[in-house]
């Protein structure tokens, strides 16, 4: 059963890797490039600001920060425990896909997938009865999804473990922004 899962995802891999086309491979090397993305992240953060008032602003992001931390280190944990090599340094899969990126740290699950998820999840959860343009950040967080299969680091099952650890802890944080936010309002700090 296990072995069948597994192929199936490394068909569905090979699949969605060979979508791609030479043409575009600089624009998903760009996209699947966190740090380019810093400003993105400025301008949610600035929402924060804009719309809850730099009280809560500071209480969210604190939040959001430690489950970034949080969920950095329990990936490596689940990297380690799996020990499933990436795409790119599967033997198995050599000269059969396109390799735009080589890390050679392990695959499952994937840190990118849940940081982002995370990210947009949590600012979708804060922000959503603001601003209903809140929800354009699925598109960007989609595309984002997809670009690491794109350059051959990441299994589709890679990303779905890294997206349901991603919404475990979005919600766990979000109750946890409820209740500290509740506090800090009985306590008239905010």
């Amino acid at each position: 059963m296990i072995e069948h899962l597994l192929q199936w995802d490394k068909d569905l891999f090979i699949y969605l890797n060979h979508l791609g086309n030479s043409n575009f491979d600089v624009f998903w090397l760009f996209f699947t490039n966190q740090k380019n993305w810093i400003f993105l992240y400025l301008f949610i953060a600035g929402l924060y600001f804009y719309y809850l008032g730099w009280k809560k602003a500071l209480v969210a992001l604190i939040i959001i920060g430690l489950a970034l931390g949080f969920c950095d280190q329990t990936t490596n944990l689940f990297k380690a425990y799996f020990h499933r090599l990436r795409p790119s340094d599967n033997p198995l899969l050599e000269g059969r896909i396109r390799e735009l990126m080589h890390p050679h740290n392990k695959s499952f699950i994937s840190g990118h997938a849940s940081n982002s998820t995370i990210f947009i999840w949590f600012s979708i959860f804060l922000l959503k009865k603001y601003t209903k343009y809140i929800y354009f950040l699925v598109i960007w967080w989609l595309i984002f999804m997809y670009s690491r299969i794109y350059v051959g680091v990441h299994y589709p099952a890679d990303i779905l473990g890294g997206i349901t650890w991603g919404l475990l802890i979005t919600l766990l944080i979000s109750k946890l922004h409820h209740k500290i936010i509740n506090y800090l309002k009985k306590k008239a700090l905010i």
